[in-house]
Parts: structure tokens; C-alpha cells; sequence
């Protein structure tokens, strides 16, 4: 999925493994959980909007957001 094609409040999230890995993960706004919708820990800054990461490969995070 492209980042541009997510809905209103959601963005996407990632370390720079997950840049590396291609697997950027999806994450909601004001949820303030400090996760992705996956469960992965937001411990880092977000490398992949730094990178300019454009695709997000997390599938269980898809397969979340799809859901809602």
C-alpha cells in the first residue's frame, strides 16, 4: 500500500531496519499507545518518513488496517 493512500489519521511508521527491510509499518494518530497497529514499539524516530519511504510492507499492519 502507498502511504499517500492511507485514510485520515493514520501515517506510516518505521526504524531504519524497517526502511532497509522494506517493511514499514502503519501507526494511528491520537491513539498515543506509542505501537504501530501491529503491536512494534515506536522507539525510534521515524527513518522511514526521513527516507521518504513511499510503500508500507508491514502485512499484519495491513491486514489490521484494512480491518478499520
Amino acid at each position: 500500500m502507498k502511504t499517500a493512500d492511507l485514510k485520515e489519521n493514520f501515517y506510516m511508521f518505521g526504524n531504519k531496519g524497517n526502511v532497509w527491510s522494506n517493511t514499514a509499518h502503519i501507526a494511528q494518530a491520537g491513539t498515543f499507545s506509542g505501537t504501530t497497529l501491529c503491536g512494534t514499539p515506536m522507539l525510534s524516530s521515524n527513518h522511514a518518513k526521513y527516507e521518504g519511504v513511499e510503500h508500507i510492507g508491514c502485512e499484519e499492519c495491513l491486514k489490521i488496517y484494512k480491518k478499520s
